[in-house]
Parts: C-alpha cells; sequence; structure tokens
C-alpha cells in the first residue's frame, strides 16, 4: 500500500482482463489514474463498493474501481495508480502483475503481425473465424511453429460468434490478428501498404475465408499448406449458413482453391485418406514433470465417485445426452459411482438445463491456462458419445483435441470409436462404442498402468513433421499459381504516397475565427502541399441540435456557428484544409462515437503508419478516443489553461487528468505559455522532457505583403475578440468618452450574446461601432483599414497562462497597438505599448492617431519564426522515411516496373 499525504490506495490484482483496487483522499472526490506498462487504462467503473477496505482501513465503500488495459498481450503488467488531487496529479501506487490477455485493439494486433512479418522465418496461420471455436485448431498449429519460429493467427471476426477473440485465448499471449469482417478492406490495404507478407502460410480450415487471408499475406513465392480437422462443407451447406459469406455459395470456390495446394495436413486418419493428407494430431506441448499432477492409485480408490469430465464445446452432436443417461444407468447397476462433469461452451443455452436434470455438474468455459490445473482434479477424460447415424458426417472425421489434454496430464481418455480414430492403439486411450461402453468404462476403472503424452501427440513430433510439409509446398504450386486475385492486390494496392495531419480540436469554432488549431492547419497545409491536412470537431447528435435550434441573436453569432456547422458536416475546405464535424449519437456516446471516428479514418486511409495526430485538450470524448489512437503518432497542444474557465470542482479534475493521460501517449506537448508549461510541470500533469513552448503566430494567405490602407473617412480604433469574459469595460468606456470624437471611432468585434449589458451600455455612445461577429477575412479587412487596435482584458490569474492570438494577427497586417497592464502579454517590435495605466493608455492612443506613418508588414523570416518551429516538430514524426518492404517484394516477384532511381531510395532506407 501507498500513501501520498491523505491520499491513500492499492492495486488488488489483474482478473479476467481488468485491473481491480482501490482510492480514497481525504479531501474528498478524487479522479483515479491507471497506466499500465506506460499507457494509460480505460476506467470501467469507479468508484464502486468495497465493504472490505472500509472495514479494514475505517474509509468510505465507495472507494473501489475497475480498469481494462488498452493494450496487447503481456506477460507481465507495470501498473500505477496516480490521483488527480486538487490542482495536482499525485502518485499512489506501483505494482507488477503477471497478465497475458489479447486486447481487441485491431492497429496493435497489426503492428505486432507487421513485426512479426518482417522477421526471417516467419510462418502465418489463418483461420476464418476467431470468435469461436475454429480458432482452436489453429491455436495448435501456432503452438507446433512458435517455439522455433515467428509466428502469428490471422482470423476474421464475424458478429453472430462474438466481437472479440474466443474466450479461452485471451489469456494465451499468442500472436492473433481478429480482423471484423466489415473491416476487411481497409485491413488488407493496410497490410499490402505495409508489406505484411510471409513466405510460408498454413491455412486452416479449408473455408473460402481462410483462404482470403492467406492471399492478403502472401507473395508470389508463398509456400502454401492447408491444414483440414473437419468436414467443413457439411457444415457450410447447413440452413443456418445458406446466405453467408462463409455459407454454400463460398463452398465451390472454397473447393477450387484447395484443389490447387496438394500439400495438407489432417487432423485425423479419415480426413487425412481422403484428402491425401498428412497426419498432424491436436498435439500438446509435454508438461515438465513438476507440471504433471494425476491422481495416485490410492487416491483413486479412496475417492468416493470416480470423476469423468467433458469439457469444450458442447453441442447436440457430441452425444452429451446419450453419455448422461448411460453413466445413470451403469450407476444403478453397479456398485461403482461414476460423477459425470460437463465444461465450456454451451449450444443451445438450454442443454446445460436438460443436462443438469441428469444429475450432471457443469462448470463454465475453462481459460486454456487454467486447463491442466483443473484436470488434475479428475480421474479421466471422455470426448462424447456415439449419436445417431445422421450425426456420422460429423463424428466420421472429427476427433477431439480433448486426447491430447487427457494424455498430457496423465489420465486416460474415453473416445467414441468412428473412423477419424480407428489408427489409435495408444495405453491410456480406450476407443469405445454404444453396445460396449459399459465394458470400456471399467476398463478405465480398473486401469493401473501409468499414462503418458504419445510423440506423436506432442508439439515436437509434429514441429518435424510441419517441416516435411513445407519442404513439400515449396516444390509445389505457390500463392502466384493458387491464389486468382493476389497479383492485382499487389500491384494496385501500393503504399499511398499521401500523409495526413489530423488535427482534433476541443472546440466548435474552427475555420471562423483564425484560431491557433487554424493557423497550425493552414501553415502546414499551404507549406506541405503534399500532405492532407483534417480538423476534426466532434458533437453529438443532441449537441447538434441544440446549436442548430437557436434563435438568431443580434452579434450574428448564432448564424455564423451554424453555417459553418453545416458546411463541415459535409466536409468545408478551407485555405488548403479539410474541416470535418463528426457526428455521434449522444444515447450510446461511447460505441457510436467509436464507431463512427473510425468510419472515417477507414474512409480516408488514415492509420498509424502515414498520420500524425494533434490532440487538444479538453475534450469531451477523450476516452474512446485514446483507446483508437494507441497507436497512432500523437502530438497534444495546450492552448491558454482551461481549468479555470471549468466552473465544476469535476471539470478541473477531469481536464487535468486528460492532459496527464493525453501526455502519456504522445511523442510530445507544445504549449503556448511558457507560464502555464511551468505550472503544469509542477502539478504533475505533464512530463517535462516531453513538453516544449511554442508560441503563437498569425498566417493568412489573403494578407500580402503591401502596405495596407487606412479608412479614408475616420481613424479607426479596433478592439476584437471574445466580448463574454474578462473584457475591461470600464477602460473601454473611458476611451469613447476621452479619445473618441467626431472622425475618430471605436469598433468592437466580436460574441458578446451571454452578457450583453455592458455592450448594451456602450453603444449609446455616438462613437461606438458594434460589427457582431466576423468572418476571420472579415476581421481581417477590417482591421487592416484600423489606424491602432486596443487590447483591454482584465487582468487576473487567467492572464498569465494566455498568449493572445490577436496581437500577432495586429503584427501580421502592420497594425500598432496598445494595451493595459496584463500578464502574459508581451512586445513584439517597438511601435506598439504596453500602458502602466489607463491615463498611460489613452495618451498613447492620442499619440498614434495624429501619426500619419504606416507600419509596414513584418517580412515573412521573422514573424513565422514559431510556426517553421511548429512544421518541423510535425515533419520529424509524419514525414519520417518509410520502410519500403513492399518495393523489395514487388520487386523480387517480377510485377512491378521500378525505377532505379525508386530502387536506390529503398535501397537506402533499408528496404
Amino acid at each position: 500500500m501507498a500513501k501520498h499525504q491523505t491520499v491513500i490506495g492499492y492495486i488488488d490484482g489483474f482478473e479476467d482482463g481488468h485491473i481491480h483496487g482501490w482510492l480514497y483522499s481525504s479531501h474528498g472526490k478524487v479522479a483515479p489514474i491507471i497506466r499500465v506498462n506506460g499507457f494509460p487504462a480505460r476506467i470501467v467503473e469507479y468508484p464502486v463498493p468495497r465493504p472490505d477496505v472500509a472495514e479494514a482501513v475505517r474509509i468510505t465503500h465507495l472507494c473501489g474501481f475497475i480498469a481494462e488495459p488498452i493494450s496487447l498481450a503481456f506477460e507481465e503488467l507495470h501498473v500505477e495508480l496516480l490521483a488527480v488531487v486538487n490542482d495536482a496529479v499525485v502518485p499512489v501506487a506501483v505494482r507488477t502483475l503477471d497478465g497475458n490477455y489479447l486486447s481487441n485493439h485491431l492497429y496493435a494486433q497489426l503492428k505486432v503481425a507487421k513485426e512479426v512479418a518482417r522477421q526471417q522465418d516467419a510462418v502465418a496461420i489463418t483461420v476464418w473465424d476467431g470468435g469461436h471455436n475454429p480458432i482452436g485448431r489453429a491455436k495448435v498449429l501456432y503452438d507446433i511453429v512458435q517455439e522455433k519460429r515467428p509466428a502469428v493467427i490471422f482470423s476474421f471476426l464475424f458478429p453472430e460468434f462474438g466481437h472479440q477473440l474466443w474466450e479461452p485465448l485471451r489469456e494465451s499471449g499468442a500472436n492473433v490478428v481478429t480482423i471484423p469482417f466489415h473491416k476487411r478492406d481497409q485491413v488488407f490495404r493496410y497490410l499490402a501498404e505495409e508489406g505484411v507478407r510471409f513466405d510460408t502460410v498454413w491455412i486452416c480450415k479449408p473455408r473460402k475465408h481462410s483462404f482470403d487471408l492467406a492471399q492478403a499475406i502472401s507473395h508470389r513465392e508463398t509456400a502454401c499448406i492447408v491444414d483440414l480437422d473437419d468436414n467443413e462443407v457439411l457444415f457450410a451447406s447447413s440452413d443456418a449458413s445458406r446466405l453467408k459469406p462463409y455459407g454454400r455459395f463460398s463452398i465451390n470456390l472454397a473447393e477450387n482453391l484447395l484443389s490447387h495446394i496438394p500439400t495438407r495436413s489432417c487432423a485425423s486418419k479419415s480426413l487425412a485418406d481422403k484428402y491425401k493428407g498428412t497426419i498432424v494430431r491436436h498435439v500438446r506441448t509435454p508438461l515438465a514433470e513438476t507440471e504433471l499432477a494425476p491422481k495416485s492409485l490410492e487416491n483413486q480408490q479412496e475417492s468416493e465417485n470416480f470423476r469423468l469430465i467433458f469439457f469444450g464445446s458442447v453441442k447436440p452432436h457430441k452425444g452429451l445426452i446419450e453419455l448422461a443417461n448411460a453413466i445413470n444407468i451403469f450407476n444403478f447397476i453397479t456398485s461403482k459411482k461414476v460423477e459425470l462433469v460437463v465444461g465450456g461452451e454451451f449450444t443451445p443455452k438450454d442443454l446445460k438445463t436438460e443436462l443438469e436434470s441428469l444429475n450432471v455438474t457443469c462448470l463454465d468455459k475453462v481459460k486454456e491456462g487454467d486447463l491442466p490445473g483443473l484436470l488434475a482434479n479428475y480421474d479421466a477424460v471422455i470426448t462424447g458419445f456415439p449419436t445417431h447415424p445422421a450425426k456420422r458426417d460429423i463424428t466420421d472425421y472429427q476427433i477431439s483435441s480433448k486426447i491430447g489434454d487427457a494424455l498430457r496430464v496423465g489420465l486416460p481418455a474415453l473416445v467414441p470409436d468412428t473412423p477419424s480414430v480407428a489408427d489409435l492403439d495408444h495405453l491410456g486411450i480406450i476407443l469405445f462404442s454404444d453396445y460396449n461402453f459399459v465394458e470400456k468404462l471399467c476398463t478405465v476403472l480398473e486401469l493401473r498402468e501409468k499414462v503418458e503424452l504419445p510423440p506423436e501427440f506432442s508439439t515436437p513430433y509434429a514441429y518435424d513433421t510441419f517441416l516435411a510439409l513445407e519442404g513439400a509446398a515449396r516444390q509445389s504450386p505457390r500463392a502466384g499459381q493458387v491464389f486468382p486475385y493476389l497479383m492485382s492486390q499487389l500491384t494496385a494496392q501500393k503504399a499511398s504516397k499521401k500523409k495526413k495531419l489530423v488535427l482534433v480540436w476541443k472546440q466548435h469554432d474552427a475555420a471562423m475565427y483564425g484560431r491557433r488549431i487554424d493557423q497550425i492547419a493552414r501553415y502546414y497545409a499551404c507549406t506541405r502541399p503534399e500532405v492532407e491536412v483534417y480538423v476534426i470537431e466532434l458533437l453529438s447528435d443532441v449537441q447538434t441540435q441544440s446549436f442548430l435550434s437557436r434563435e438568431a441573436s443580434f452579434g450574428n453569432e448564432v448564424e455564423l456557428q451554424n453555417t459553418m456547422l453545416r458546411r463541415k458536416s459535409f466536409g468545408y475546405e478551407q485555405n488548403n484544409v479539410r474541416y470535418h464535424t463528426i457526428e455521434y449519437r449522444d444515447a450510446k456516446a461511447d460505441m457510436s462515437f467509436s464507431t463512427v471516428f473510425t468510419n472515417f479514418l477507414d474512409a480516408k486511409d488514415i492509420r498509424p503508419s502515414n498520420s500524425v495526430f494533434i490532440l487538444y485538450p479538453f475534450l469531451q470524448q477523450f476516452p474512446p478516443l485514446r483507446a483508437i489512437l494507441g497507436y497512432f503518432k500523437v502530438l497534444v497542444d495546450i492552448v491558454d489553461n482551461q481549468s479555470g474557465w471549468l466552473r465544476k470542482l469535476h471539470d478541473q479534475r477531469q481536464y487535468l487528468k486528460q492532459i496527464h493521460e493525453m501526455g502519456t501517449i504522445a511523442e510530445k506537448i507544445i504549449l503556448n505559455s511558457g507560464n502555464n508549461r511551468d505550472h503544469l510541470v509542477e502539478a504533475g500533469a505533464i512530463p517535462e522532457d516531453k513538453s516544449m513552448v511554442i508560441t503563437n503566430w498569425y498566417w493568412h494567405p489573403s494578407i500580402s505583403t503591401t502596405p495596407r490602407e487606412k479608412a479614408a473617412l475616420e481613424k479607426r480604433i479596433i478592439y476584437t475578440g471574445n466580448m463574454n469574459d474578462r473584457v475591461n469595460w470600464p477602460l473601454l468606456s473611458k476611451i469613447l468618452n476621452n479619445v473618441c470624437r467626431e472622425g475618430v471611432t471605436l469598433h468592437l468585434v466580436g460574441p458578446c450574446g451571454r452578457k450583453p449589458a455592458p455592450l448594451e451600455q456602450l453603444i449609446t455612445h455616438p462613437y461606438c461601432v458594434y460589427h457582431g461577429m466576423l468572418q476571420e477575412d472579415e476581421t481581417i479587412e477590417l482591421a487592416s483599414k484600423a489606424h491602432v487596435a486596443l487590447i483591454c482584458h482584465e487582468n487576473d490569474e487567467l492572464s498569465k497562462f494566455m498568449n493572445p492570438l490577436k496581437v500577432f494577427m495586429y503584427e501580421a497586417i502592420g497594425l500598432p497597438w496598445v494595451s493595459a497592464q496584463i500578464e502574459g502579454i508581451t512586445l513584439q517590435n517597438g511601435s506598439s505599448h504596453i500602458c502602466e495605466n489607463d491615463n498611460d493608455l489613452i495618451q498613447r492612443l492620442n499619440t498614434i492617431l495624429e501619426r500619419d506613418k504606416i507600419q509596414p508588414i513584418p517580412q515573412e523570416g521573422s514573424a513565422l519564426h514559431e510556426a517553421k518551429k511548429y512544421r518541423s516538430i510535425i515533419d520529424e514524426y509524419l514525414l519520417k522515411e518509410e520502410d519500403n518492404y513492399w518495393i523489395k517484394l514487388l520487386h523480387l516477384e517480377g510485377t512491378a516496373q521500378v525505377s532505379t532511381e525508386e530502387e536506390q531510395t529503398a535501397d537506402a532506407n533499408g528496404g
């Protein structure tokens, strides 16, 4: 347990993919932050009741948390617990946990697959679905290879079978890519563009989509092996699958592809005979002697009941109802009592209820790693029971993977006698039929010899078989001859030359006023025309409706915002920047947002390898966004300090928490204010070594380098900006009364809808002109014709964290400005002034207004130093030379016309 002043907490452990613990502060409410291996985890629930903690530590019971890592499988979890307390982030506890849990983060999986593909002798295993038990056989093939060679499994996820990896494998630690079927095209494009190709592909189950996956990761010379462990044509022909992608209409294509691949592995003798394949059993990795825990003879004799277990996929064709009845009869007619236990996934669900009514003990699904320990509590394994002849099309070919599980831990296995197991004659494998079941069961009850895992059921034996198959496959038709669309995929889906810069804005006013986000986006887009630049705003459908339903206002704010909102909702381009509003359903915010946002990324081909994101806190939808962007390159840009604008303590804590979590995933944290950087570093919200200051600048393509033209009919003082907050109204009144007169007017530009009263009083003066809200181009034109600009904010706690952009706009157009004493504002040149008091400011205004000389527009070199510095940071992460591995693949295959210059470039980059 760790303690920081009045904050205490503890990390309990890791279970079922979640981290559990508790956090308490005597300050009151706190916001927990969980980092797993340096990456922020998702807080699933906080606070949750923890009566055990309340009783032991004498604190409130509402202190528990549940968090979910957003990451790939780890052998070890380094977990950090932090807390946002008041205005600081404080460390609370650290713990290292054991854990192998594969998340559903697709890009994380693809990143690992890409790394595996780059390694020598890498092998890929493909299987048509990863959401249910077909991937179990693929995992067997993976286990055969992975101890000797780099390996990865590729599978689809069909929604009817689940939206994530089959549960028994989630903590296996295997390299698995699970591709939602609706994302197939995007992922295939990614695989092609990233050069994810393997020299050997082991195709598990001859289904169309196993072949599709193999085609997507093969090059022309890829060696192909097909593995069969079931009657796939029968399953694909079922009524339930009739119109499914993997159903009847897929059979002929799959059979055609199978016919072109003569190198085949088969799980059973009957499949090997039918398809002329080599037997590769459902093998298991041998356990060390210390891991083996079979029950001794003495324990079996002392046990009251003989415990017989079935585990796996519990389906009607496994004959378990018939088995339960047979056991009940056996127990009735003999003195020996057998207890039947059935565990696994019950399909249909009511099969479990029916079995329990027949005195069967039912267990839930078992994790792969827990299976040896579970079996040690039983006396024998049974893999099924002979069923009605109608089921023989299945049972004649299937061979249970549970045979190897039983033998591995020294337990005998009772196996229904079918053609698929006719060649099995090993100690511990007892074949039976419905006619001799009682006799064979008695044989098991009386078995005294030690049961061991035969060599052909072990992974070392199977690996030798795989090597022989691989050698044969290299002499057989390879992928370029087998797959019908391989070459079009390799040549048409070359790596896109377009890089993408994506800025996610915290508000809904981009492309309107020339905010900092507009400055960054437009300068980069115009000076790096080869890069696509996107600015994204996020709105729920409820927020959108709220905006659009507002009535027109006196300041033009509603009309301008709604016009731009409509434009951005369909995609709006300005200054080479593509502006988009992404709308999601508020009723299911996180789920809807994730779907809509990832669809946008897919549509625009925005991927980790070709893009950089810039995030602006405070983002309402950051939690799901964080999960999506976990494997993208991210910069964080902090504009001013938003905490002071947030009235609720809860929002202030969440703001600080979000900055900290953004900083955790960011390559760099860029701030426009040095004071703000120092404050956030001191508060523990951002790391000092990642953060830097790049102050504001102003650049707009419409600003020319020729002298600006002043208004001929009057001398103008201009104030631009938000007039809802922090405006020094008394100073504006003094200026109107002491400076403005016939021929000298004060022009005000900006929104004032929330607090109109002070402005309402001001506009009674005859020389005060209010323009309302203007488009940025209109503001620039109006300001260009002014004689002097005015900065008159209140000087408060927020001021020191600000770096007003309007100052840089005035400088860019050569407009002198005067300002009151406001912390955070610094002089840019000698023509502007920061005044000691109101009287000094009024005097400065009068002096400037009396001058006739016009200040020239500064040259770009000095004005845009900060812009170029920012551009170089983006370049560093976006324009790095990529690995041109795909060029090498295409060149070796002779399928692409690669120029000498391109070859030299590829060689120089390690391609």
